[in-house]
C-alpha cells in the first residue's frame, strides 16, 4: 500500500508540468495568439483596402460620367466661336478643369497599396503622353512616404509637368526619385528655361508658389534651378 502511494505520488508529480514546459507552453500561446492577431489585422486591412478602393473607383466612375463629360461638352462648343476672346477664357478655363478632373480620375482608380514608384511612374507617363514630350524616368524601388505625403508629391508631379508642357518648350522631361538623406524627387527638361528672380514673364508663378507650399506642409523643401536657354530643374527633397 506504501508502495503503491509512492508510486502514484511518483507519477502524479512527473505527471505536472515543469516551470520550464509552462514556460514554453506559454510562448507557444502567447505566439500563437499574435499570429492569429496578425492574420486578423491583415484580413481587416485586405476588406478596408478593398472597399477604400472599390468607393475610389465608384467616385471616379461619378467623374468621368458627370464632370469631365460636361467640361468636355463646355470645351466642345467653346472650340465653334475662335475670335470671341471672352469665349476662349472661358474654353481655357474649361479645359483646364477637365485636366485636373482626369488626373484625379487617374489617382482615384489608382491600387491603394501600389509602390510609391509605380504611382510616380504612372502619372509621369500619363503627363508626358498628354504633353508630347519625351520621357525618362530614373526611379528607385523601396522609397515609401505616407499616403498624405504622397499625394502631395504626386501633385508636386503633376504641376511641375504641366508646367512644361504649358510653358518651357521642351522636348523632353526626366523625373528621379532617390533617397539621399530623405526622399528626393527631382523634374527636369530641356526647355527655354527662365529668370527664377522674375518667374512670372515665362512660367505660371502662382504653380510654382503652389508647389513650393506643399512641400513645406511636408517639413520639405523645394528648389528651383534654371537659367534662360538652359532648361529648368525642379527638386523637391522630403525629411
Amino acid at each position: 500500500m506504501g508502495v503503491g502511494w509512492f508510486l502514484l505520488g511518483f507519477l502524479a508529480v512527473q505527471a505536472g508540468p515543469t516551470a520550464r514546459e509552462r514556460i514554453i507552453a506559454l510562448a507557444f500561446a502567447g505566439g500563437l495568439v499574435l499570429l492569429l492577431a496578425h492574420g486578423a489585422v491583415r484580413a481587416h486591412r485586405r476588406a478596408v483596402n478593398s472597399a477604400v478602393h472599390h468607393e475610389r473607383r465608384r467616385i471616379a466612375r461619378e467623374l468621368h460620367d458627370g464632370l469631365a463629360q460636361e467640361l468636355a461638352f463646355v470645351v466642345t462648343q467653346c472650340s465653334r466661336f475662335p475670335s470671341e476672346p471672352r469665349i476662349g477664357k472661358i474654353a481655357e478655363a474649361a479645359q483646364s478643369a477637365l485636366a485636373e478632373a482626369r488626373r484625379a480620375m487617374l489617382t482615384l482608380r489608382r491600387p491603394v497599396e501600389a509602390p510609391l514608384a509605380e504611382e510616380l511612374e504612372e502619372v509621369a507617363r500619363h503627363a508626358a503622353d498628354r504633353a508630347g514630350l519625351r520621357l525618362e524616368l530614373r526611379l528607385a524601388d523601396g522609397v515609401e512616404l505616407p499616403l498624405s505625403a504622397r499625394a502631395e508629391l504626386v501633385r508636386i508631379l503633376q504641376e511641375a509637368i504641366a508646367n512644361t508642357a504649358r510653358h518651357a518648350r521642351a522636348t523632353g522631361v526626366r523625373v528621379e526619385l532617390g533617397r539621399e538623406d530623405g526622399t528626393r524627387l527631382t523634374i527636369s527638361d530641356d526647355g527655354v528655361g527662365f529668370d527664377p528672380d522674375w518667374p512670372g514673364e515665362v512660367v505660371g508663378a502662382y504653380g510654382l508658389v503652389g508647389m513650393r507650399e506643399r512641400a513645406q506642409q511636408l517639413g520639405g523643401e523645394l528648389r528651383i534651378a534654371s537659367a534662360p536657354l538652359r532648361g529648368t530643374r525642379v527638386e523637391v527633397h522630403l525629411p
